[in-house]
C-alpha cells in the first residue's frame, strides 16, 4: 500500500451539507443545555416550596374546608387545585398572595362527591408549589327508622 503526500480533503469539504447539519444540531443542543446548566449551578430553581394548611382536615360533603397557602411571593397569582378520588380535577378561581406571601380560599365538596382522600395543590404562577390532603367522609344518613 503506497502513501502519498499532499493535502487530504476533510469531512466538511467532502460533505458540506452534512457538516452544516451537524453544526446546527450542536449549536441547538448547546444553547438549550446552557440555560439548564446555568440554573442548576446558580442554585436558583423554577419551583418554590410553599406550605398549605387545611382546616378542618376531615368532614362530610357540605363542609367548608379552609385552605391557607403560605410561602408565595408577594402579589403572586395562584390557584388551589383539588384532585378527587374519582379522578376528577377541580381548579378554583384565581387568588393573589398578600404582602406576606399568603392566600386563602375555601373548598366545599358537594353532596354527590365521593368519600375519600382529596389531594389539594397550591399552584403559584411564579413557581410556588405546595400540597396537602383533606378527607371527605360519607354523608350522614337521612333516613329515619320507621
Amino acid at each position: 500500500m503506497a502513501l502519498t503526500e499532499g493535502p487530504t480533503p476533510d469531512l466538511a469539504a467532502r460533505h458540506p451539507a452534512s457538516a452544516a447539519a451537524v453544526l446546527v444540531l450542536v449549536a441547538a443542543v448547546s444553547i438549550s443545555g446552557c440555560s439548564r446548566i446555568t440554573r442548576h449551578f446558580s442554585g436558583s430553581s423554577t419551583t418554590r416550596k410553599g406550605t398549605l394548611v387545611i382546616s378542618p382536615a376531615t368532614g362530610p360533603p357540605g363542609t367548608h374546608f379552609v385552605l391557607e397557602a403560605h410561602g408565595l411571593r408577594a402579589g403572586e397569582p395562584m390557584t388551589f387545585a383539588v384532585d378527587l378520588p374519582n379522578h376528577t380535577h377541580f381548579v378554583g378561581p384565581p387568588h393573589t398572595a398578600d404582602p406576606t406571601g399568603a392566600a386563602s380560599g375555601t373548598y366545599t365538596p358537594q353532596s354527590g362527591n365521593p368519600a375519600g382522600s382529596y389531594r389539594v395543590h397550591v399552584v403559584g404562577s411564579q413557581g410556588t408549589r405546595a400540597d396537602g390532603q383533606l378527607r371527605v367522609t360519607a354523608a350522614p344518613s337521612t333516613t329515619t327508622p320507621g
